[in-house]
C-alpha cells in the first residue's frame, strides 16, 4: 500500500476562497450488556430526493470535499474494512431513511478515494463486547472499527479491547473533521479511547428543550431570540414557564423530563461549570468541588418541583399540559400530539456568560478500534476520510430529517443546528460504567441536589485512586 502525504493547507484555503427530572443518580448503562430500546433511531419513509426545508451553508460542501482531498490517502487494493456496532446501520442506511442518499454518496466518495469496500454490520452492544473480548483473547480477527455506545466504552477499555487511537499512524485527531469535544473528553493523557465526528450526527443524541408554543403568548419567538443572543439561561426558562403557565389552564406543569432524567444533574452542572472529570494531566481526576454544586442543585430542585409526579410527562406535553419538555432530539417524534404545536431550543446555560453544553446520550456511539488490529494504517485512512467527507454536510441533512419526521414544521432549522453544536462529552460518561468508585463521584452531583451524597472528600479520593489505577 502506498500512502499519499496530505495536500498542503493552501489547497483548502483556495477552495474556501472559491465559495462566496427524574432520578437524582447518574445511571450509566451497566456495561455493554445494556441495550437501547425506545431510544433507537428509526428509519422513516422518505422521497428519493428530499425537499430541503432549511437554509444550507454552501461552504459545507466545499469544505467536506476539500477535507476529504486533504485527508491522508492511499490505494488499499479493494480491501474490505469492517465497521461493527449497534449504530452501524446509521452509517449505511438501507435507503428508507431521509438522508440515505447523502450518506450513500459520502460512503462512495470514501471508497473511491481509497479503493476500499466499507462493510457495515449491526451488532448489539453485548454481543460486540463478547465477540471483541473473545477475539482479543484468541488473537483472531474480528472487525476493524467498532461504534461503541459511550456508556460502554469503559467496559471495553478495562477488558483490554481498545486500541489507543493516538497510536494509529495516519490519524490526526486535531484535524477539524474530528469532534474536538469528544477527543478532549476521551483522551486521558496520551490515550484516546474514542471519538465522535459528523459521520454520525450528534444532533440525534443531544438533549434539548422542547416547548409548547402556546406559552409564548403575545411574544412569539421569545425563546429562539434568547437562544441566539446567548441569554437563554435556566433562570430565564423557569421564570418564563411559571409566568406563562396560566395559558395552559388548570392542572398544567412547567416542565417534564424524558429519557435524559438520569443524567440531568450532570448536564445542568456541565452547562455552567465545566467537566466532571479532567483529562489532563495524564492521570484524570475529579474536576469539581462540592461547593460548586449549589447553583446546579437549585436548578435541578426547581425543575423537580415543577414536574409531574410520575412518568407521564410526554403524554401531558402532547396534551398541551406541560410548558417545557427536556428530551433527546432523536425522541422528538414521540412528542407529537394534536393539542401541541412545539418548538425547540438548546438546553439553557447557568449564566449568560457561559456556552451551551448538553451531555450526550449514554447510547451515543463513538468510533473505536479493536485492540491488536493488524490494519492500523488502513483504518487510519478510512476513519479520516469517513469523517472528512461528512464534515458539515451530513449534520445539515440530519436537521432536515428531524424537521420533516419529528418537528413537523420548518421553523426549527436554526435552533436544531445550534443544538447540534451543544453536544458535550465527559470522561465520566465512559468510565463510570466500569468503575463503582468513579460512578459514586458522578452520582454525588445528583445526590447533592437531594441533600445527600455522603462525605465528598472520601468519595473524590476513592474515585481519584481508581482513575490513577486505570490510567497511571
Amino acid at each position: 500500500m502506498k500512502i499519499i502525504p496530505k495536500i498542503a493547507a493552501l489547497v483548502l484555503t483556495m477552495l474556501f476562497a472559491s465559495s462566496v427530572l427524574g432520578s437524582c443518580s447518574y445511571e450509566r448503562p451497566e456495561g455493554p450488556d445494556t441495550e437501547q430500546t425506545a431510544d433507537v433511531p428509526t428509519e422513516t419513509d422518505a422521497p428519493a430526493d428530499p425537499v430541503k426545508v432549511h437554509a444550507y451553508d454552501p461552504d459545507n460542501v466545499v469544505r467536506s470535499k476539500a477535507y476529504l482531498e486533504e485527508a491522508p490517502g492511499g490505494d488499499l487494493g479493494g480491501m474490505d474494512i469492517f465497521i461493527s456496532g449497534p449504530s452501524a446501520p446509521m452509517l449505511s442506511p438501507d435507503g428508507a431513511s431521509y438522508i440515505s442518499k447523502e450518506i450513500s454518496e459520502r460512503n462512495r466518495a470514501v471508497e473511491q478515494k481509497l479503493n476500499v469496500k466499507l462493510d457495515f454490520s449491526e451488532v448489539a452492544a453485548a454481543d460486540l463486547y463478547a465477540d471483541a473480548a473473545a477475539s482479543v483473547a484468541s488473537g483472531m480477527y474480528y472487525t476493524d472499527v467498532m461504534t461503541v455506545p459511550i456508556g460502554s466504552v469503559g467496559s471495553f477499555f478495562t477488558a483490554g479491547c481498545l486500541t489507543n487511537l493516538e497510536s494509529l499512524p495516519y490519524l490526526d485527531l486535531s484535524a477539524p473533521y474530528f469532534n474536538e469535544r469528544s477527543v478532549t473528553a476521551l483522551s486521558p493523557g496520551k490515550y484516546c479511547l474514542g471519538f465522535a465526528s459528523d459521520a454520525y450526527p450528534l444532533l440525534r443524541e443531544t438533549p434539548a428543550l422542547f416547548y409548547n408554543r402556546a406559552i409564548e403568548g403575545d411574544d412569539p419567538g421569545m425563546l429562539e431570540r434568547a437562544a441566539k443572543d446567548g441569554t437563554l439561561t435556566w433562570d430565564f426558562v423557569l421564570t418564563a414557564a411559571q409566568t406563562n403557565l396560566s395559558a395552559l389552564g388548570e392542572g398544567s406543569f412547567a416542565v417534564s423530563v424524558g429519557n435524559p432524567a438520569a443524567t440531568l444533574p450532570q448536564t445542568v452542572f456541565l452547562s455552567g461549570t465545566g467537566r466532571v472529570l479532567t483529562t489532563t494531566p495524564s492521570v484524570p481526576t475529579v474536576a469539581f468541588a462540592a461547593e460548586w454544586l449549589a447553583v446546579p442543585s437549585s436548578v435541578v430542585n426547581a425543575i423537580s418541583a415543577s414536574s409531574p409526579g410520575k412518568d407521564e410527562g410526554a403524554d401531558l406535553f402532547k396534551g398541551g399540559k406541560v410548558a417545557y419538555r427536556i428530551e433527546y432530539v432523536k425522541n422528538a417524534a414521540s412528542l407529537n400530539g394534536e393539542a401541541t404545536e412545539f418548538g425547540v431550543v438548546p438546553l439553557p446555560k447557568i449564566t449568560a456568560e457561559g456556552e451551551y453544553r448538553a451531555l450526550v446520550s449514554p447510547y451515543c456511539p463513538v468510533f473505536t478500534v479493536i485492540a491488536g488490529t493488524k490494519n492500523s494504517a488502513e483504518i487510519s485512512l478510512v476513519l479520516s476520510s469517513l469523517s472528512a467527507a461528512s464534515y458539515g454536510v451530513i449534520p445539515e441533512h440530519c436537521v432536515d430529517e428531524v424537521i420533516v419526521t419529528a418537528m413537523r414544521d420548518d421553523k426549527s432549522g436554526d435552533m436544531l443546528e445550534l443544538i447540534s453544536k451543544t453536544a458535550e462529552f465527559d470522561l465520566s460518561s465512559a468510565i463510570s460504567g466500569a468503575s463503582s468508585a468513579v460512578a459514586a463521584a458522578v452520582n454525588y452531583i445528583g445526590q447533592a441536589a437531594a441533600g445527600s451524597g455522603g462525605d465528598f472528600a472520601l468519595i473524590a479520593a476513592s474515585a481519584n485512586a481508581a482513575l490513577a489505577e486505570l490510567f497511571g
